[in-house]
């Protein structure tokens, strides 16, 4: 079983910062895990996350963002401590993984009490 990992964004919440417009302020992002299996299974882990102010020379042009370039603001943003980018990232696959695992084998099951 192999997952694909996929990032979206839903929502660029953008902001006029002295002469430069549509400044992305705050992203809303999403990771999605789906099994290659029969019947996939999938996992989502979502989250928003308030990005660095820009100056001038770091400013990208609402129209020029990618997918890329805006998962890799918000990496930089919602890692942990001292933790990479890649690390952050990994941590999120990791526990998307575990939420597919137990999806497919559920860690406890429901029952009707033996007396009803």
């Amino acid at each position: 079983m192999a997952t694909t990992y996929t990032w979206s964004f839903d929502t660029l919440e953008t902001a006029t910062v002295g002469a430069l417009t549509d400044v992305v302020k705050i992203a809303h992002w999403r990771i999605t895990g789906t099994t290659d299996d029969a019947t996939p299974v999938t996992a989502t882990i979502y989250g928003s996350a308030g990005l660095k102010d820009v100056t001038e020379g770091s400013f990208v042009a609402y129209n020029s963002l990618t997918l890329e370039t805006v998962k890799s603001w918000v990496l930089e943003q919602i890692r942990s401590g001292d933790e990479t980018v890649e690390e952050c990232e990994a941590r999120f696959k990791a526990s998307i993984d575990t939420s597919i695992a137990s999806q497919i084998t559920p860690p406890t099951t429901s029952k009707s009490p033996p007396w009803a």
